[in-house]
């Protein structure tokens, strides 16, 4: 899905963001750390994506953007072998200013816990 199409996903949508787990977020990096448990970020953000290639670095995240275009990625990275279910602690990759990316998280977060 191309990131004209995400956007104009998003504006059908009232909440001002939307996950679309297809988006490539290839060039992000990390920007901040959440303390959260899978179970709190699967009601929020519903099914991740998953990492079918077995690959140990990451295995399940959530891609996240916003109506004006910022993203950010949810994942757990070099948590392997803690069962994904058990994490505590997920890392927050994004292009964007690490600052507002973690402020329009918590909001997130804060209205849905």
């Amino acid at each position: 899905m191309s990131i004209e199409s995400a956007i104009s996903m998003l504006l059908e949508d009232n909440k001002g963001w939307s996950v679309d787990n297809e988006i490539d977020t290839a060039g992000t990096h990390l920007v901040g750390k959440l303390p959260i448990t899978f179970p709190e970020l699967y009601d929020l953000f519903g099914p991740p994506g998953e990492n079918t290639a077995l690959a140990e670095d990451y295995r399940v995240w959530w891609n996240i953007i916003w109506d004006d275009g910022v993203g950010a990625t949810v994942y757990e990275y070099n948590k392997y072998p803690t069962p994904v279910k058990q994490v505590q602690e997920w890392n927050i990759g994004s292009t964007h200013n690490a600052d507002e990316v973690m402020e329009r998280l918590e909001e997130i977060l804060a209205a849905g816990r």
